[in-house]
């Protein structure tokens, strides 16, 4: 039985990738840090905000996803809208994609339609309130549709705590 910890525990430091994701929370806490980090989790080194309103850290970078580019409003963009765009995107992280290097917002973009996601694994509707408002209406940017993705119910269940 010891060997075959010792067989495991090697195992997963050589290759940490093997340990699934609702384990890590079990770890110290910096193999748990960095192994979050990796995987493009949320840490306190790698997001800002306040209240239901937070984001990436503008230009994060993630070692296991390169095709993730961090704008500097701290969402998953090349860039940010100058003073307009065609459709804003709202939601959680399924919108967001990070697992994907293509997300919803490259394939308008392919389709020569001008979008900026504002999606991120979320408290819910009230972040995608407040994301809109802080990075789309307060700073006058114009744009023609806004799809706001719901999870229910998830997202619900978020509203309601």
């Amino acid at each position: 039985m010891v060997f075959g910890l010792l067989i495991v525990e090697a195992a997963i430091r050589l290759n940490p990738s093997l340990l699934p994701d609702e384990l890590i929370p079990m770890l110290p806490k910096t193999a748990r840090m960095e192994i979050a980090a990796q995987r493009g989790f949320f840490t306190a080194d790698r997001t800002v905000g306040e209240g239901m309103l937070f984001h990436w850290k503008p230009g994060t970078e993630f070692a296991d996803k390169p095709w993730m580019t961090i704008d500097k409003n701290g969402y998953r963009n090349a860039s940010v809208p100058d003073g307009k765009t065609d459709v804003v995107l709202l939601g959680a992280s399924v919108l967001a994609a990070g697992d994907v290097a293509v997300d919803l917002s490259a394939r308008f973009k392919g389709a020569g339609i001008s979008a900026y996601s504002l999606a991120m694994g979320s408290y819910g509707p009230f972040h995608y309130r407040d994301a809109y408002r802080r990075y789309i209406t307060e700073r006058n940017i114009k744009h023609r549709a806004v799809i706001v993705q719901v999870m229910t119910p998830y997202d619900l269940n978020k509203s309601l705590t």
